[in-house]
């Protein structure tokens, strides 16, 4: 008898010692190592800040990516604006635009998402330009929502690169 409570107590305190200690990268998650690599377009650069999980624990995040020069100088231009969404276990979300991230080419100079929030299943992304703060809207496929603002986008005064986003209990920005 003591030889079976010896052996389930190894094997109960060897499963406990295999468990996550908090603050571990969760090996579900990416690839088996807790970590996922987005990348967009190849060889730009690219640059992602605001991270939203919506009410399906889908991980999204936005920012923007830069085309670079064709002179060779380095400095970048075109600037759009990039979503990705995630399932939870870190893969690409194939529901969502083009293979679980979208390329967003708004009509303004120097787009730049700064802040991202959910309105229901819509997706509300901000950010500024060069002359104008803005606020648009993606459906919950991807897809710019035409029915907001006008084809989809809101342009604000600048007020600088202060452009954030919330939503009240009713879904009002």
């Amino acid at each position: 008898m003591k030889y079976l409570i010896t052996v389930c107590s190894f094997i109960l305190f060897s499963q406990l010692s295999l468990a996550q200690e908090p603050g571990d990268l969760d090996p579900t998650f990416g690839g088996g190592d807790g970590i996922k690599e987005i990348n967009f377009l190849e060889n730009n650069p690219e640059r992602l800040f605001p991270i939203v999980v919506d009410d399906q624990d889908r991980i999204l995040t936005t920012g923007q990516t830069y085309d670079q020069s064709s002179d060779g100088s380095g400095n970048f231009f075109n600037q759009k604006i990039i979503v990705a969404r995630l399932t939870p276990d870190g893969s690409y979300d194939s529901t969502f635009a083009d293979g679980g991230h979208g390329v967003y080419d708004l009509p303004i100079n120097g787009e730049n998402a700064l802040d991202m929030t959910m309105q229901g299943n819509e997706i509300l992304i901000s950010g500024y330009g060069e002359e104008e703060n803005f606020v648009f809207r993606l459906k919950e496929s991807g897809e710019i929502d035409s029915s907001f603002g006008n084809d989809g986008i809101v342009l604000l005064p600048n007020y600088g690169h202060n452009c954030y986003l919330t939503t009240d209990n009713e879904g009002n920005i």
